[in-house]
């Protein structure tokens, strides 16, 4: 049997008692001397070992009674790590390929359609980028608005059409195959025109390209995590296309999972990967995302996958910084003075309160106080006030270091036996701790780099003034 596809025809002949019951994958392999061979496989954000080969006369053999799972697998030949990828399609794991280690560019393919299209893409490609790239310079060579480069313009444009069309002919004639599939992810949106004021109608495009994002790709195949596409275009619709805000991206990640969620694989992978990355996250607030993924997935039971003993851990881990997310009004506390007289974060009046905890022997906070020291004083006419609880039990040794430490414009307070849960209400498992509020308590800012107080502090009162002023 033979397939023509843009005038060139194919061998499409394959072993079938393979193709029916498992796979059978030859890679041939001329000037190579090395006896083995490494195959992987992508993995959303990775590229993993699936097998390593060994050498029977020059050919290298993936065999086995199960079907593998289907995806864009790679050969890396040692011990440069030159590779070549190449489909393992649903219905297509019988096939041959042939290579030259010398030149990488030129394979032979027998028994997989897929395969055989993939690499006239990619000999197609290679040749428009040859092209391109000599325009390119040639346009560099040019006066900008002279006629020639104009030409030149023209014909770059001219390339650009020749791919989109060259692609889309290839997906309408070979919808199924895994290379439909790694071009369409590539396919641009469409976006409408809108009428509308300027402001109005980049609002609609921006929405209308954010609600079609994941319109060439199928989330809930789990094909797709064997494909390189993936994990690109879910990273760059949640860190790129969405606003980086906890809750938008909150929302962008339910949209992600709830479409995934026909792929348990798929599902499994992301919710994971977006927790582990939201709980290592160095970015001010993230962290609001970590319980959000925490309460509404694996405490519902949606994490099948995770022991009891660490589903806890991450339940209980969530549920501690939850009073502390950004955004949130922070949870008074009352606590004592030197004097013995009480005093509460909510009696305390001011356009900035900075909650400081600290311990007087912790390393990390004696380098630290002097820099909320400098920042209160620089910053006290403007009507920021500092609220301290000192961690220790030896009070005496805690009003010493406030006094060395020239604190004493600062309210500052103890709670020897954490009679006011500040340690669960303020997430004090280590120190020091640090929060800036508003005048209505609101968590503004928190656990950021204490030697940079004075310049957060700055920017903090930029941006609430900036508020202020949009809504008068």
């Amino acid at each position: 049997m033979s397939l023509t596809v843009c005038g060139l025809v194919f061998n499409t002949g394959v072993n079938t008692f393979a193709q029916e019951q498992g796979h059978d994958i030859k890679i041939a392999v001329s000037n190579y001397s090395n006896d083995t061979l490494i195959v992987g496989n992508y993995y959303a954000d990775r590229q993993i070992v699936h097998d390593t080969l060994i050498s029977q006369n020059g050919e290298f053999h993936i065999r086995g009674n199960e079907r593998l799972k289907p995806g864009m697998y790679l050969a890396i030949f040692k011990p440069d790590n030159n590779f070549i990828q190449f489909m393992v399609s649903p219905d297509e794991q019988a096939f041959s390929l042939q290579v030259d280690v010398n030149n990488l560019d030129e394979i032979a393919v027998e028994g997989s359609i897929d395969n055989q299209l993939f690499f006239q893409y990619i000999d197609f490609i290679q040749t428009q980028n040859a092209q391109g790239q000599e325009l390119n310079e040639k346009l560099q060579s040019l006066e900008k608005e002279s006629e020639e480069a104009g030409v030149v313009r023209n014909w770059l444009n001219n390339l650009s059409k020749e791919v989109e069309y060259f692609q889309s002919i290839m997906v309408s004639d070979h919808p199924n195959t895994l290379t439909a599939r790694l071009l369409k992810s590539n396919f641009s949106i469409d976006v409408p025109e809108f009428d509308g004021e300027d402001d109005e109608v980049r609002n609609n495009r921006y929405h209308y390209y954010k609600r079609h994002f994941f319109d060439h790709i199928e989330l809930g195949d789990s094909v797709n995590l064997r494909m390189p596409f993936l994990h690109q275009k879910v990273t760059q619709y949640v860190d790129n296309v969405t606003a980086q805000i906890p809750d938008s991206i909150i929302t962008s990640i339910d949209i992600v999972l709830d479409k995934m969620k026909p792929s348990p694989e798929t599902f499994r992978f992301y919710l994971s990967y977006f927790l582990n990355h939201y709980a290592k996250s160095k970015q001010v607030g993230m962290d609001g995302i970590y319980v959000h993924l925490v309460e509404n997935y694996y405490a519902k039971g949606m994490a099948t996958w995770v022991d009891a003993e660490t589903l806890e851990k991450l339940i209980d881990n969530a549920a501690m910084l939850k009073p502390t997310i950004i955004g949130k009004r922070a949870q008074n506390i009352t606590t004592s003075q030197k004097d013995g007289s009480q005093i509460s974060l909510y009696d305390i009046e001011a356009e900035y309160v900075v909650l400081y905890i600290f311990a007087y022997d912790c390393p990390h906070c004696k380098k630290s106080t002097p820099h909320i020291v400098d920042m209160y004083n620089k910053y006290k006419d403007k009507d920021v006030k500092v609220m301290t609880i000192c961690t220790k039990r030896e009070l005496e040794e805690c009003w010493e270091y406030t006094e060395q430490s020239d604190m004493g414009g600062f309210y500052n307070t103890v709670d020897p036996f954490n009679v006011s849960r500040y340690r669960t209400k303020y997430d004090v498992r280590t120190t020091p701790k640090i929060y800036i509020l508003d005048r209505d308590k609101k968590i503004l800012l928190k656990n950021f780099a204490i030697e940079k107080i004075s310049e957060v502090m700055e920017e903090v009162m930029k941006v609430e003034e900036s508020k202020k002023n949009r809504k008068s």
